[in-house]
This record gives structure tokens, sequence and C-alpha cells, in this order.
């Protein structure tokens, strides 16, 4: 029963499903760079309170989440052994009409290397951790791959392209065009545009779903293809 994906993937590993996803570390660790101070990194908070607004229940749901988070981290830590490495299999989606949104397959592999190295702290601006998180910082011990098999078993590289013009602005419409199943891959959807915008200025440059909030239906990370990878 997969109630709270993200947390079943990591903490449940052993499970034949595990290859799930984190969309919300995802959105919280990747790099992304900033075009101007109007630039939103992540609207994941005005994505919830949009949920939270129309399934009043979602609140509840959080509850339930931490308790069971609290938990599950007290029994994984009984068996817990240094050094296994969780793989994530990732597959990007791109929507796209032709135009520069339509990403090589160079810039995603870069994105590829941001993410892990930020999650094994390898990445070069380690060293400027802010002293408050000094002594919590450390190798998640999580690498995101990209997928080698799709969901019929067939080779694939990771990627999936799609044609239309929901790339400009579709926000949650383009996750009905493509996905992948949700407990065993981590779905991120690139488009040119995104069009959610709570707070009427700026840049939205991603949003990702949380755990109590998701469904197999919208479960993912939909970003702009300008801010996927460093080139």
């Amino acid at each position: 029963m997969w109630k709270f994906p993200f947390w079943n993937v990591i903490l449940r590993s052993e499970n034949k499903n595990m290859k799930n996803k984190l969309a919300i570390l995802v959105l919280m660790f990747v790099s992304f760079s900033a075009l101007s101070q109007n630039v939103i990194p992540c609207a994941s908070d005005e994505y919830l309170k949009d949920i939270i607004k129309n399934s009043p229940g979602i609140l509840e749901a959080q509850g339930r989440f931490y308790d069971e988070a609290s938990r599950d981290i007290t029994e994984t830590n009984k068996n817990y052994k240094k050094g296994t490495v969780r793989i994530i299999p990732v597959v990007f989606h791109v929507i796209h009409t032709y135009g520069d949104e339509n990403i090589s397959k160079a810039q995603i592999v870069d994105q590829m290397r941001v993410i892990n190295e930020d999650f094994s702290r390898t990445n070069a601006d380690a060293s400027k951790t802010r002293s408050q998180f000094v002594a919590r910082a450390a190798d998640m011990e999580i690498e995101f791959k990209l997928a080698r098999k799709d969901p019929n078993g067939n080779c694939t590289e990771g990627i999936t392209r799609t044609y239309s013009t929901l790339t400009d602005g579709g926000d949650e419409e383009v996750k009905k065009l493509v996905r992948w199943d949700y407990r065993k891959y981590l779905n991120i959807w690139i488009i040119k545009k995104i069009a959610r915008n709570a707070t009427g200025e700026g840049i939205v440059l991603g949003y990702a779903t949380l755990p109590y909030a998701t469904s197999s239906a919208s479960d993912g990370i939909v970003l702009i293809s300008s801010r996927v990878g460093s080139i």
C-alpha cells in the first residue's frame, strides 16, 4: 500500500517496487540559477495551498504522514547499514513544439550530475554550508539514475519526448500526456513555461508534489526547460 510514495521508497527499499521518487527532496536540493530577483525557484508551497483549498482533508493526511515518518525512521535505523545506496530511476518527459524547450540529452545528463553531487555532498560549494547545518550535512546515500527499462520492460534512455502546445504553461495538464508508474519512477516533466504563479509576479522555475498531497495522476516534478542542468 503506497500511502506516502516518497517515504516508502527510502524507508522500505527492500520492497520490489522501491524504485519510486523523491520529488520533494529533488526540488529542495536541485540547483537553479536565477535570472533576476523576480525568479521564484520553487512553487511547491503555492501548489500545496491550492490542494488544501480544494481538499481540506489533506491537513489530516499531513499529520498522519509525520507520525508515520517518525515511526519509520526509528524502525529503519535499527536495521540500517551504512554504505547502502538507494537507486532512484528517473524519467524526463520533455514536452515541446520543437523549440528550445526540446532540450538535449546532454543537458539532462548534466542535471543528473548536479543532483547526484548535491545528494552525495560532493558539490563544489559544499564548503559553504551554513554553520547551523554543518553538523547535519552528509552524504544521503541516494543516487539518481536515468531509467534503463520502461514500464513495458523495453530498453530506454530515461527520456520521452512529446509534441504538445501544453509546453507553454500547461502545468498539471502535461501530466495527462505521459507518465510512468509513480511507484517505480521519479517523473519529471520539462516544459517551456509554467503558468502557476500565485503571487502574480516573477518567473516560476518549478514545483513538486508533496508526500501527503499526491496521487498516481499528479506525483512528480514540473520544471521549465531553461533551468535543467547547468549548460
